[in-house]
């Protein structure tokens, strides 16, 4: 074996020498890749001359590229001219070189020694950018290039502050070198911007398509809106939105609008689906949002640049941070879903903080940013549709097993069947509800009776989220249904007391399609029965008011049974006082206990 593995003297002499050369081939080789970043010439405006290779740029302002570490003062806007003398090899020039300017934008033109070599996007009276997350290549022949002294020219149109020559690297070399240093990460990056656009996008669509058969809620029209504007910043740099706008500025622009909608949308989903939509605070961050998002478009660049981009990182974190209190105020509700959508905002608030904080100059590889607001979106989108569906099948289960119950003791409908004895009330309203709002064809139907605190409180509801049903109504005339409950009379929206209709206006009510009937046991009112939005999307005609009246005349039977069996509050007794300084609204007090008078 000793033997075997013995080599000659020469053999070990041969393979040193092989791989002495092979390391020396590959030193050569590699000093051939140049790289051209450094200190270059800029001078802003246009001019032709500018491309030609003896031109004195001595006088020209220095600028370093690629631009995306230098300071603010720096950035320019609109038409301008690089230029950068670089001396080449004799020993290069035998094949042709591949030049490589990085992610520039917008519209480009490169000259080496006075000939154009490569084109991106075009000038003109109307111009158009290009795919700027795919590297700029040029073919660069040996006619073209010179032993020594060579002249590199750029003319670049830019409306993003951003100094056009972005990201870089710029490099000359071979084909095979600039490719390896450069193209993999352009393919990359296109590929996975593309593929997040997509996902964001059929997410949105998904969810409206899932809830468009039983009528889409706010809240999915808001999911949809940010899966929307997401798609949209995720496109930025692909070229998509270059070749579908016709205005460069607005497709350069688009970007920070979906970033706007998409942070507007995320904040107002929430805000629906956690009983917050009502809030002042809400109100006027909807409407600050809306403005900027529409100024974006007319605004100077200037302003879009040093203001509106900035005031996105704010914007986005306060955003993240009031989803995230409202999420886990849900989760201490012990809501289902709560927790696992908590700490993917949580995650994104760090997320923002970090891209607000460091300038990675990425303008290839999406934001960190944009990667997590994606998944935000999907692990919300999946646990809404899980709520959705366990609420579903509880609602479903319930009623199929009270029908049984119920088939059992008489061949009656469920309305009438309040003589019954049903030993769970509460599934029993969810199934008269839900029975109401397929009699009725209304997308949201609810029931509103008293608590053991004397206020008012959602006891079955369709239509509306699981967590609106913890929210507390004062029985006073502030609201919709404490009216009713206290005034006996059905609330339409062409009956409104002027009051509430400046009270309906802060939020109170956000539909024009609704009735409010109050359901009465005797003189008495023990309940409201709440319908809105007709499934046609029409408004209720007097037969349709009618209709309500008689579900909750029917409904009267089972609450007059449940109080007689102690397992519903007893209502009040209210007197009406009248009060011409109210406005011609009845005044209402509950009389004391010695108090005999009439109610």
């Amino acid at each position: 074996m000793q033997r075997a593995l013995r080599m000659p003297g020469w053999w070990v002499a041969v393979l040193f020498l092989a791989t002495t050369m092979a390391s020396a081939a590959q030193g050569a080789a590699s000093d051939t890749l140049q790289s051209l970043d450094g200190v270059w010439a800029f001078h802003a405006g246009d001019n032709p001359s500018f491309a030609q290779s003896g031109l004195d740029d001595r006088d020209w302002r220095k600028v370093r590229v690629p631009t995306q570490f230098n300071r603010w003062a720096e950035r320019w806007s609109g038409l301008g001219w690089y230029r950068l003398h670089f001396r080449v090899p004799a020993s290069q020039l035998e094949s042709v070189q591949l030049l490589s300017l990085g992610s520039a934008r917008d519209a480009i033109e490169v000259y080496v020694n006075g000939s154009l070599v490569a084109r991106r996007g075009r000038f003109g009276s109307s111009p158009r950018g290009g795919p700027r997350i795919m590297p700029l290549l040029a073919w660069v022949s040996a006619p073209t290039l010179r032993a020594g002294d060579n002249v590199l020219a750029v003319r670049a149109l830019d409306v993003s502050w951003d100094g056009a020559l972005y990201t870089g690297p710029v490099l000359l070399g071979s084909a095979d070198q600039v490719l390896a240093a450069t193209g993999r990460l352009g393919v990359v990056a296109m590929a996975v911007r593309i593929a997040l656009a997509l996902l964001c996008l059929w997410v949105a669509l998904a969810q409206l398509a899932v809830h468009l058969g039983r009528g889409p809620q706010r809240d999915t029209w808001w999911l949809t809106a940010a899966g929307v504007g997401l798609s949209i910043v995720l496109l930025d740099g692909t070229g998509i939105l270059a070749a579908s706008v016709p205005s460069l500025e607005l497709s350069a622009r688009l970007p920070l609008v979906g970033s706007y909608v998409a942070v507007l949308a995320f904040g107002s989903f929430f805000a629906a689906r956690y009983d917050d939509w009502s809030s002042r605070t809400v109100r006027i961050a909807q409407v600050t949002l809306a403005v900027l998002a529409g100024l974006v478009l007319p605004a100077p660049d200037m302003v879009v640049f040093f203001v509106a981009q900035p005031l996105l990182v704010l914007v986005a974190l306060g955003c993240t941070l009031y989803a995230a209190n409202l999420l886990a105020r849900a989760a201490r509700r012990q809501e289902e879903g709560a927790i696992p959508v908590f700490v993917s905002l949580i995650a994104l608030a760090g997320i923002v903080v970090y891209d607000g904080l460091v300038t990675t100059g990425s303008d290839v590889l999406p934001a960190l940013t944009l990667m997590g607001a994606t998944f935000v979106l999907v692990v919300t989108t999946l646990v809404a549709g899980r709520q959705t569906a366990h609420e579903h099948e509880r609602v479903l289960t319930t009623m199929m097993r009270l029908r049984k119950q119920l088939e059992s003791q008489a061949s009656v409908g469920i309305l009438n069947a309040s003589v019954m004895s049903i030993t769970d009330v509460d599934r029993f309203f969810d199934v008269v509800v839900d029975e109401a709002s397929r009699e009725l064809e209304v997308r949201r139907c609810s029931l509103v009776l008293l608590d053991e605190h004397g206020s008012l409180r959602i006891r079955a509801s369709v239509g509306l989220p699981r967590h609106a049903t913890t929210s507390r109504i004062e029985l006073n005339d502030a609201s919709i249904s404490g009216w009713v409950f206290l005034h006996g009379r059905t609330l339409t929206p062409n009956n409104m007391p002027p009051a509430l209709v400046a009270a309906r206006r802060r939020g109170s009510y956000v539909t024009d399609a609704f009735v409010s009937q109050p359901v009465r046991v005797g003189a008495q009112t023990a309940g409201v029965l709440n319908v809105s939005d007709r499934n046609d999307g029409g408004s209720f005609a007097p037969s349709d008011e009618m209709a309500v009246a008689e579900v909750a005349d029917r409904l009267a039977l089972v609450l007059d049974a449940t109080q007689r069996r102690g397992d519903l509050h007893p209502a009040p007794r209210l007197e009406v006082a009248s009060d011409s300084d109210a406005g011609g609204i009845p005044q209402l007090r509950v009389p004391d206990a010695g108090d005999t008078s009439d109610g």
